[in-house]
């Protein structure tokens, strides 16, 4: 019989996730206002679940949502950007943003679900913004937003 009876080899769902990153022990940094841009909309969700009440988590779906959001809002802390997005990618967002707030390009740091392309690789490896892999390890994820709202 094995010792793995019972387990699920599947990921955790978001409400486990987001149990395990409440009971997780947490560093003292100050709340952060993140903004999560990604065409999928259960990821945003999904961050908003782990995450809340510690941080301020808005999440939208369109890059064109996310500059409105930039524009018209009060600043954001972090930006979490998917890499592959229908109409305007990640790419052409970190672009975008460096005319409408370039103060906030370091602030930024990607997401992707895995593979992208070669043209996409060379672009990130130009830039110090983090690329963080989907499903998220919780506690790497919550030692970055630590880190960077320091």
């Amino acid at each position: 019989m094995s010792s793995d009876k019972g387990r699920s080899k599947d990921p955790p769902s978001a409400e486990a996730s987001a149990e395990a990153a409440r009971s997780a022990p947490r560093t003292a940094a100050r709340r952060a206002r993140l903004l999560v841009v990604d065409d999928e909309p259960q990821i945003g969700n999904t961050l908003r679940l782990l995450l809340d009440p510690d941080h301020e988590v808005i999440p939208v779906t369109s890059a064109r949502e996310a500059l409105e959001r930039i524009k018209n809002d009060r600043p954001f802390d972090i930006i979490f950007c998917d890499l592959m997005m229908p109409e305007v990618s990640g790419t052409e967002f970190y672009k975008q943003l460096s005319t409408v707030a370039p103060e906030l390009l370091d602030r930024l740091v990607f997401m992707t679900g895995g593979v992208f392309s070669t043209r996409t690789n060379a672009f990130l490896q130009k830039l110090p913004n983090p690329c963080i892999e989907k499903p998220f390890d919780i506690g790497a994820l919550l030692a970055l937003i630590s880190e960077r709202m320091r």
